[in-house]
C-alpha cells in the first residue's frame, strides 16, 4: 500500500505490531558498490564513451554542461572519425 513512487507522498503509518529496522551496509559491501562503479567508469573510457551513456549520472563530466552538449561532443569527437 506504501510502496511506488506514486505513493511517496503519503506518510507511513505504524502500529504497535510493527518492528522498525534500520538499514545499514557493511564497509565491506560499501566498498563492492566503490569498485563496480569504478568498473562502470573504467568500461566507458574503454570505449570512448561519455560516463552519462552507460547509466553513471553521480559526477560531473568533463565533456560539457548539459546532456545535449555532451551527446553532440560524443558524436563529433568518438563517432565523426569513423
Amino acid at each position: 500500500a506504501y510502496g511506488g513512487i506514486e505513493n511517496s507522498k503519503f506518510p507511513l503509518v505504524l502500529d504497535n505490531s510493527t518492528d522498525v529496522k534500520q538499514l545499514s551496509v557493511s564497509a565491506k559491501d560499501s566498498q563492492l558498490l566503490e569498485s563496480r562503479e569504478f568498473q562502470i567508469t573504467d568500461i566507458a573510457r574503454a570505449f570512448g564513451l561519455p560516463s552519462f551513456m552507460v547509466n553513471q549520472e553521480q559526477k560531473s563530466t568533463s565533456w560539457g554542461s548539459g546532456i545535449g552538449e555532451i551527446g553532440l561532443s560524443f558524436l563529433r569527437f568518438t563517432l565523426g572519425p569513423h
